[in-house]
């Protein structure tokens, strides 16, 4: 039976590492010698609630170093910015990812943008498959740790494990799983902050300059193509923070909530199916889940799924959604 830890507590580092802990005997034999790749979630380097603490990362480090791995890096190519993407290393420096190496000096960190690229295959809101460019080191022999938090997201209901991934793309490719091209998202973030930032509520519609049909195909195309992702660069271990995390307009802009929970598993789609009923929604709600329970990617049906630790029912906390958490769930139709 798939096994999920989820634990709940006052210490953000503890929690992290007692979720693994939990779980020792189904890591151990899977990490030990291997080379571990750890893919944080940072979408801004100059937003800390929008990005993965520190302390989750050194929880994981400390954990896996006990298996004596062949190799640990950092590795994230996420940050958009309104001009040009956001340099990693900026949000290593300023989030104190880089004081790890005091502990533990090999640790590589990877800028995951400037790496050399392989291609993948996305579906545009058409349904043509277009190419996208993925970072080489991301798609090598890795044990991949998916570091996520909790948040609600303006495209796919929530930003966890499984979304995580995207960051293995590199530049405005990014957008390209969203099923448009690279000039339309670039015209979409203009927007974005030119005439939504400065709003108390930020999500008036047409969305992006999207009429609403238009916003729901590119809900369901970034489901799918999520999907496609996570085939190329599947995470080894999911591992989502959820000391705190982010409800309402998120990904970057919603609103703090002090959750206090941390959750693990070997099978993502089963961490991300466990974390969203936490967060107040249902699993089957959020096309990414969906799709990959359908294709056999994991396990999503809740009564299917062990949880070791807290109950669900004890921890959960009902996140507001997205503004445009209506015109989401349309992936469904």
């Amino acid at each position: 039976m798939t096994q999920v830890a989820v634990i709940k507590g006052k210490d953000r580092y503890q929690n992290v590492l007692s979720a693994l802990e939990t779980l020792e005997d189904e890591i151990k034999p899977n990490i030990k010698n291997k080379k571990i790749l750890i893919k944080p979630n940072m979408l801004s380097v100059y937003h800390q609630p929008a990005a993965s603490h520190r302390d989750s990362l050194r929880a994981i480090t400390k954990f896996i170093k006990r298996f004596s791995p062949k190799e640990i890096a950092i590795a994230e190519g996420g940050c958009f910015g309104v001009r040009r993407i956001q340099d990693v290393f900026t949000g290593f420096n300023r989030y104190g990812y880089l004081d790890l190496r005091k502990k533990i000096p090999e640790i590589r960190f990877i800028d995951l943008n400037r790496d050399k690229h392989v291609r993948t295959k996305f579906l545009n809101i058409k349904h043509q498959e277009i190419e996208a460019k993925i970072s080489k080191t991301a798609v090598g022999d890795w044990y991949r740790i998916s570091l996520a938090k909790p948040k609600t997201s303006d495209f796919c209901i929530v930003t966890l494990s499984i979304k995580n991934m995207i960051g293995c793309l590199q530049g405005y490719d990014k957008m390209k799983i969203h099923g448009f091209s690279t000039s339309r998202m670039k015209e979409m973030i203009r927007h974005y902050s030119k005439k939504i930032l400065p709003r108390v509520n930020p999500y008036p519609f047409p969305l992006y300059g999207f009429k609403n049909e238009q916003f729901a195909e590119c809900c369901r195309i970034l489901n799918k193509n999520i999907v496609r992702l996570v085939k190329v660069v599947p995470p080894s271990l999911s591992v989502i923070d959820g000391f705190d995390g982010m409800e309402g307009n998120g990904p970057l802009h919603g609103k703090l909530v002090r959750l206090r929970v941390a959750v693990a598993s070997a099978d993502y789609v089963a961490a991300d199916a466990v974390m969203a009923k936490i967060m107040g929604f249902e699993p089957f709600d959020v096309g990414y889940i969906y799709y990959a329970y359908e294709e056999g990617l994991g396990e999503a049906d809740l009564s299917a799924i062990e949880i070791k630790g807290a109950k669900i029912e004890d921890v959960a906390a009902k996140f507001k959604p997205h503004a445009n958490y209506r015109y989401q769930l349309k992936w469904k139709e």
